[in-house]
C-alpha cells in the first residue's frame, strides 16, 4: 500500500527543514492527480481492514499522512483534501501539542 507522507506545506520553505517542505501548489497538484486517477483515499480503518484481508480494494489506493500536525497543514493542506474528497491521517506530536496548550492557558478557547 502506498503512502504519501506529507509534514509541512508552506509557501515559503524554510531551507532549514530540508525536504520535509512542500509548497501549497505543488501538494494541490499531486491531490489533483489522485483526484483525477481514480485513486482511494484509505481511511485508518480501511487501511487495518485491508491488512487484515477483511477489505478488498476496486481500485487503485493510497494512504495519505500529515505528521506531526503542523499549522500549515491546517491552512494549506485541509481546503484541498475537502476540495478533491482526499481523506488524509494526521499524526500528532502529542508532547508538543500538551506543551503548547500549557504555553497558551490564558487563551479563552470557548470563544474559538
Amino acid at each position: 500500500m502506498p503512502v504519501l507522507m506529507y509534514h509541512h506545506i508552506d509557501p515559503n520553505p524554510d531551507p532549514k527543514k530540508g525536504n520535509l517542505t512542500i509548497r501549497p501548489d505543488t501538494f494541490r497538484r499531486q491531490m489533483l492527480y489522485l483526484s483525477r486517477r481514480g485513486y482511494r483515499t484509505l481511511k485508518c480503518q480501511e487501511l487495518l481492514r485491508y491488512i487484515k484481508g477483511d477489505l478488498v480494494l476496486d481500485r487503485k489506493a493510497v494512504l495519505v499522512t500529515m505528521d506531526d500536525g503542523y499549522a500549515d497543514n491546517n491552512v494549506h493542506a485541509l481546503p484541498v483534501l475537502k476540495k478533491y474528497g482526499i481523506h488524509a491521517v494526521v499524526f500528532l506530536i502529542t508532547d508538543r501539542t500538551e506543551k503548547a496548550s500549557y504555553k497558551n492557558r490564558a487563551v479563552n478557547y470557548s470563544m474559538i
